[in-house]
């Protein structure tokens, strides 16, 4: 997942619970800021959100938060699996000969 950055403004992590597009959480509470950092560096359902670094500070996007949200509504409703590429989904072996096919 990238950004586009020319058509996706940059959002602080720490301001991602004060969007309009963050709902509620229950009792009315806000979604707490080390939940957006761990969806950054751990991910959620295999789906890890993305980030960027600019001056110390780590920045998302309003568009990127929606495909995040897409990806792990796909990942959970699939039983918590991420789809992967043909590659990641061959077993060693079959990694093991392509490499060597491909002379590394």
């Amino acid at each position: 997942m990238s950004a586009n950055l020319p058509e996706e403004a940059l959002v602080p992590l720490k301001d991602v619970p004060k969007l309009p597009m963050i709902g509620p959480r229950r009792k009315g509470g806000r979604l707490d800021v080390r939940t957006v950092f761990r969806w950054a560096k751990t991910g959620s359902g295999g789906v890890v959100l993305w980030t960027q670094m600019q001056g110390g500070q780590r920045y998302t996007t309003r568009e990127a938060l929606r495909r995040f949200f897409d990806a792990v509504t796909r990942a959970k409703s699939r039983g918590g699996k991420v789809e992967t590429s043909p590659l990641f989904r061959a077993s060693g072996a079959e990694v093991e000969t392509k490499l060597d096919r491909l002379g590394f």
